[in-house]
């Protein structure tokens, strides 16, 4: 008999550098990892001429995006605390996070949106071999199954600012006097 338990832990801290993705200096994410692998097998002679062999495992991979203004994170939602007009007052953590900011003539940028995905894969093979003289035969199974859940991460709420008639007559300077023109909720 064998049986195998293995596991790995990994918390990355993804910093908002605006290389990669447009994200708000300091809404940085954590990408949250865990896999867990489970092996089993046994060999049974059950005579000089019968074998039996199973094996079975399982595996388990999770990913989570969260960003640090989430619940997950620290228990309340920063960017509401902030006061940042548009962000949801959902009690829901899944839906914290900085809404779409588009300045005319600019980038927008946002915060990642809380992602999980879970998968688990089973497997299960048996074989059954019988030896006599110079003949054998062998026959088994196999069985094998893979689940797999992704959440898509919710819609933001987007604030504009600018569009087509800006406030100020300037989409920046509206963007830095807090004067959107158009907010979508998407809640």
């Amino acid at each position: 008999f064998f049986g195998r338990l293995s596991t790995n832990k990994a918390n990355n801290i993804n910093p908002c550098t605006g290389q990669i993705t447009a994200c708000v200096p300091g809404f940085s994410t954590s990408a949250i990892g865990r896999n867990t692998q489970l092996s089993i097998s046994d060999t049974h002679i059950f005579t000089p001429q019968l074998l039996n062999i199973f094996r079975g495992g399982v595996t388990r991979t999770t990913n989570t995006n969260v960003t640090f203004d989430s619940a997950i994170r620290n228990g309340n939602n920063v960017a509401a605390y902030l006061g940042i007009p548009g962000v949801s007052s959902s009690k829901n953590s899944i839906d914290w996070g900085m809404p779409t900011i588009n300045i005319t003539g600019f980038a927008g940028f946002t915060s990642q949106d809380y992602n999980p995905s879970f998968q688990t894969f089973y497997n299960m093979n048996d074989t059954l071999s019988y030896v006599r003289g110079s003949h054998s035969i062998r026959g088994g199974f196999e069985m094998a199954q893979q689940n797999f859940f992704a959440q898509i991460g919710r819609a933001r709420d987007q604030l504009t600012f600018g569009g087509a008639a800006p406030v100020s007559g300037n989409a920046y300077a509206d963007f830095l006097d807090r004067k959107s023109t158009r907010l979508n909720s998407s809640h």
